[in-house]
C-alpha cells in the first residue's frame, strides 16, 4: 500500500515477523488486524503525514541520520474500529517507507484520552562510558 501526503508518496507494508499480541477478541486473527491498520493509516491525516515526512527526510539525509527510526504509535482502538481498548503499534520508518511490525492490543482496563501518542526509540545504543 501507498501513503500520500502532499504529493509526497511513501511505502507501508507489514513485516514478515509481524505480530498480533495482547487480549485479542475471537476472530480477530492477524488478517483482520492488518485490514484495520492499513484503513487506519488511509483515513488519519495526521499520522500519514508526520509518517511520509519522517521517510521523506531520510532520503535526502547522510550519515547515520539515514538509519531506520523505530516508533511506536499508541492509539485508542476504537480509532481502528477494533474492540475496546488501547492499541499499541510498532513501526520502523526508513527511506523507502514504514514497515508494520507489531500490534498489541491493550485490555480495557487501559484508559488514555489521548488521541495519539508518539513514543520515539533511542536510535543509538547506550553509550559506553570509560572509567579513565
Amino acid at each position: 500500500m501507498k501513503m500520500v501526503y502532499r504529493g509526497v508518496v511513501c511505502g507501508l507494508n507489514v513485516s514478515e515477523w509481524f505480530s498480533c499480541t495482547g487480549t485479542m477478541p475471537e476472530g480477530y486473527g492477524r488478517i483482520a488486524v492488518v485490514y484495520a491498520l492499513t484503513r487506519f493509516f488511509r483515513r488519519n491525516r495526521e499520522v500519514r503525514e508526520k509518517l511520509v515526512w519522517i521517510s521523506r527526510e531520510m532520503r535526502f539525509a547522510k550519515g547515520r541520520k539515514r538509519g531506520t527510526r523505530r516508533l511506536t504509535l499508541i492509539v485508542p482502538a476504537s480509532a481502528m474500529e477494533l474492540p475496546c481498548g488501547t492499541a499499541k503499534i510498532r513501526l520502523a520508518v526508513d527511506a523507502f517507507g514504514v514497515e508494520l511490525r507489531r500490534f498489541m492490543l491493550l485490555d480495557a482496563g487501559s484508559k488514555r484520552t489521548d488521541a495519539f501518542v508518539w513514543e520515539e526509540d533511542a536510535l543509538l545504543p547506550p553509550a559506553t562510558r570509560r572509567d579513565r
